[in-house]
């Protein structure tokens, strides 16, 4: 059986374990990052199958995390979704196109929606 393995990026640690205890208690692998390096070693040592990324992640930012994953061969088909409490999210989602986003505060069932969505596992 595949587990699917999704990375969330917020520098925000209640966030981060919020939606780690929701999703880990659905049966999902969840591992979190704090910052654009921290990002980019996860990713190098275990490839998830879905990133939620935080336009506001320290560093780099979100904008230009999107752009280096997307011109990577090797992860630029991993969806990521944008994670904002930011008004204009459906434009910056488009003008990055990725995948799609998910504005905080959420609801659980909007962010289960995105999981079935793009991980494809029955929760």
């Amino acid at each position: 059986m595949k587990h699917d393995t999704i990375l969330i990026c917020d520098d925000d640690q209640f966030v981060l374990k919020m939606l780690c205890f929701f999703l880990e208690a659905e049966g999902l692998i969840v591992e979190t990052a704090m910052s654009t390096d921290e990002i980019y070693r996860k990713i190098e040592s275990n490839k998830p199958s879905l990133i939620f990324l935080d336009l506001n992640i320290p560093e780099d930012g979100g904008e230009s995390v999107v752009q280096n994953l997307r011109s990577r061969n090797e992860t630029k088909n991993i969806p990521i979704i944008l994670f904002s409490g930011k008004e204009n999210l459906p434009e910056i989602t488009a003008k990055l196109k990725v995948d799609g986003f998910l504005r905080k505060p959420f609801e659980n069932e909007t962010l289960i929606a995105i999981v079935n969505k793009f991980i494809y596992h029955s929760i």
